[in-house]
């Protein structure tokens, strides 16, 4: 008989658009770490203000989940997937619609140039 070599441990992605995994392989739960920040090599990150959202499958996940976060961040929120999905949609948005606008304007700005 094959030993279950993932009893001890909790399966999580980070992802904000995609739900919560279930699996009877990984009887400790499994969860969602998602930090709400664009990462970039060039911008240095303040953790202690990125706000991390989880979610888990089991009390004792989340709480495992919440004391790590805590050590990031003081913003830290469990939420189900919908509403992880509607944070995430919320970001995409927030970060996108300004480069957006910035194409618009560079757009209006080489029309009236050319005027």
């Amino acid at each position: 008989m094959k030993k279950n070599t993932k009893a001890g441990f909790i399966m999580v992605h980070c992802s904000g658009s995609i739900g919560l995994v279930e699996g009877a392989a990984f009887p400790q739960g499994t969860g969602v770490f998602y930090p709400v920040q664009s990462f970039s090599s060039k911008l240095k990150v303040d953790w202690s203000e990125v706000p991390i959202c989880l979610e888990a499958s089991h009390p004792k996940a989340l709480q495992l989940l919440k004391k790590i976060a805590k050590l990031l961040s003081r913003k830290v929120t469990a939420m189900n997937s919908r509403q992880r999905l509607m944070v995430h949609l919320a970001a995409v948005f927030a970060n996108n619609f300004s480069n957006a606008q910035y194409a618009i304007a560079e757009s209006i700005l080489r029309k009236a140039i050319s005027l």
